[in-house]
């Protein structure tokens, strides 16, 4: 898993990369914050994808739900 996901890790650096257009600080902290908000975009896709293949869902595993909708919210992910 780990060079699988050092390799996810650059391709969304790349991405967040591909979004900026000139070296200044604001385009880097923008590009930064794009990054992160890729990372934990990706991090709860993958934990929605063990949720359903266990076969959790919001009845019986609210908490869960809870912590993936906060998150979501805290890091502006839609």
């Amino acid at each position: 898993m780990g060079k699988n996901m050092n390799e996810r890790i650059k391709a969304l650096w790349n991405e967040a990369a591909n979004t900026t257009d000139d070296n200044s600080w604001d385009t880097a902290t923008r590009m930064m914050d794009r990054f992160a908000q890729l990372v934990v975009q990706e991090t709860i896709k993958e934990m929605c994808q063990q949720m359903h293949w266990a076969g959790d869902d919001q009845s019986n595993n609210p908490a869960m739900y809870k912590a993936i909708d906060k998150t979501m919210k805290e890091f502006g992910i839609k």
